[in-house]
Protein backbone atom coordinates (compact mmCIF):
# COMPACT_ATOMS: atom_id res chain seq x y z
CA UNK A 1 0.00 0.00 0.00
CA UNK A 2 2.79 2.35 0.60
CA UNK A 3 4.41 2.00 -2.67
CA UNK A 4 1.20 2.86 -4.21
CA UNK A 5 0.59 5.69 -1.75
CA UNK A 6 4.02 7.23 -2.85
CA UNK A 7 3.83 6.86 -6.47
CA UNK A 8 0.66 8.28 -6.60
CA UNK A 9 2.56 11.63 -4.75
CA UNK A 10 5.41 11.20 -7.46
CA UNK A 11 2.97 11.37 -10.40
CA UNK A 12 0.53 13.52 -9.43
CA UNK A 13 2.58 15.70 -7.17
CA UNK A 14 4.80 16.24 -9.99
CA UNK A 15 2.53 17.07 -12.59
CA UNK A 16 0.11 19.54 -10.38
CA UNK A 17 2.09 22.47 -11.11
CA UNK A 18 1.92 21.76 -14.97
CA UNK A 19 -2.30 20.71 -14.90
CA UNK A 20 -2.28 23.71 -12.64
CA UNK A 21 -0.44 26.37 -15.37
CA UNK A 22 -2.74 24.30 -18.04
CA UNK A 23 -5.84 24.98 -16.31
CA UNK A 24 -5.10 29.17 -15.92
CA UNK A 25 -4.05 29.31 -19.64
CA UNK A 26 -7.33 26.99 -20.76
CA UNK A 27 -9.11 29.72 -19.36
CA UNK A 28 -7.91 32.93 -20.27
CA UNK A 29 -6.15 33.45 -16.96
CA UNK A 30 -9.34 33.32 -14.64
CA UNK A 31 -8.20 31.93 -11.01
CA UNK A 32 -12.34 30.50 -10.82
CA UNK A 33 -9.80 27.52 -12.85
CA UNK A 34 -7.60 26.59 -10.20
CA UNK A 35 -10.36 26.72 -7.58
CA UNK A 36 -12.23 24.21 -9.55
CA UNK A 37 -9.24 22.24 -9.58
CA UNK A 38 -8.67 22.10 -6.35
CA UNK A 39 -12.34 21.28 -5.58
CA UNK A 40 -12.17 19.05 -7.91
CA UNK A 41 -8.97 16.99 -5.98
CA UNK A 42 -10.77 17.57 -2.66
CA UNK A 43 -14.01 15.60 -3.83
CA UNK A 44 -11.71 12.85 -4.97
CA UNK A 45 -10.06 13.01 -1.61
CA UNK A 46 -13.66 12.81 0.19
CA UNK A 47 -15.25 10.02 -1.65
CA UNK A 48 -11.92 7.81 -1.47
CA UNK A 49 -12.35 8.41 1.75
CA UNK A 50 -15.66 7.70 2.43
CA UNK A 51 -15.00 3.94 0.66
CA UNK A 52 -11.88 3.03 2.79
CA UNK A 53 -12.61 1.05 6.00
CA UNK A 54 -11.59 1.97 9.10
CA UNK A 55 -8.07 0.15 10.63
CA UNK A 56 -7.89 1.54 14.08
CA UNK A 57 -7.26 -1.46 15.88
CA UNK A 58 -7.50 -3.71 13.34
CA UNK A 59 -4.39 -5.97 13.71
CA UNK A 60 -2.73 -5.99 10.70
CA UNK A 61 -1.98 -9.95 10.26
CA UNK A 62 -5.69 -10.10 10.80
CA UNK A 63 -7.72 -12.17 8.01
CA UNK A 64 -9.65 -10.49 5.64
CA UNK A 65 -13.40 -10.14 7.14
CA UNK A 66 -11.69 -11.07 11.01
CA UNK A 67 -13.01 -7.70 11.98
CA UNK A 68 -16.63 -6.92 12.82
CA UNK A 69 -18.12 -4.50 10.48
CA UNK A 70 -17.94 -1.76 13.22
CA UNK A 71 -14.23 -2.20 13.08
CA UNK A 72 -14.16 -3.35 16.48
CA UNK A 73 -11.18 -6.23 16.86
CA UNK A 74 -12.59 -9.73 16.86
CA UNK A 75 -10.29 -12.13 19.24
CA UNK A 76 -9.06 -14.06 16.69
CA UNK A 77 -7.53 -10.87 14.54
CA UNK A 78 -5.63 -10.28 17.85
CA UNK A 79 -2.06 -11.34 18.06
CA UNK A 80 -0.28 -11.68 20.90
CA UNK A 81 3.55 -11.28 21.70
CA UNK A 82 5.34 -14.26 22.43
Amino acid sequence: MSIGYQAGSVVLGGFTPTLATSVVLWSGGASWSLMVLVAAGALIAAATMAVAPETFRRSLDAEAGAAARDGAVSPAAVTTPH
